[in-house]
């Protein structure tokens, strides 16, 4: 499913047309595998888009995500300035 996710944007970005901080969040979502997920976040981040609760909260929900990687997250929530009190995780096994 992430494979479809990338060629749509890519489709937008040929189109001249921006995806919006509510596309990436359902890219992310669409995403199994948690590195996956991180290109999302590193286009987000190179389009100088402003990521929200829900990208982290999508993101740090993906199985298998090292600790490090969400010690990272919760480190750029925390740098933001957001606040987490409503963010929820959720991990299936």
């Amino acid at each position: 499913m992430w494979e479809t996710a990338m060629k749509l944007f890519e489709d937008l970005i040929l189109e001249a047309l921006l995806p919006s901080i509510v596309s990436f969040n359902s890219a992310i979502n669409a995403c199994g595998n948690w590195l996956h997920s991180m290109a999302f976040l590193e286009m987000l981040q190179e389009m100088a888009l402003q990521s929200s609760l829900v990208t982290f909260g999508a993101l740090m929900g993906k199985e298998e995500m090292p600790w490090k990687s969400v010690s990272q997250l919760l480190g750029s929530i925390t740098a933001k300035h957001l606040r987490t009190g409503d963010l929820k995780f959720q991990q299936t096994y």
